[in-house]
């Protein structure tokens, strides 16, 4: 497996223009883009590179957006800090999660 890491909401959404993953996780507040909006960004790309399972990490549940909000911005997934090994590998072996579910809410 590789892994990729953008410094900001930005490069995130720079890094999906031009490569295909297969999960891409942004925290809630990130510099220059937050996470909710790059996360819509990315849904907005071309095909195949806005097909990813985008999971949003938070400090705390759902923090200020609404389940609604989420699933609108097309986050696929939400997983609280502090999260475990356990948790985190979960997010990997569940692959693609169904759209609005929502496993730490």
């Amino acid at each position: 497996m590789d892994a990729h890491v953008g410094c900001n909401g930005r490069e995130a959404v720079e890094m999906c223009r031009t490569h295909v993953y297969t999960l891409v996780l942004l925290r809630e507040i990130m510099a220059h883009v937050w996470g909710i909006e790059a996360a819509s960004l990315i849904r907005d790309l071309p095909s195949p590179f806005n097909g990813t399972s985008i999971v949003m990490v938070t400090t705390k549940p759902i923090g200020q957006f609404s389940t609604t909000d989420l699933f609108l911005a097309g986050i696929d997934d939400v997983i609280e800090e502090p999260y475990s090994v356990k948790e985190m590998q979960a997010l990997f072996v569940r692959g693609r999660p169904k759209p609005g579910f929502f496993s730490h809410c």
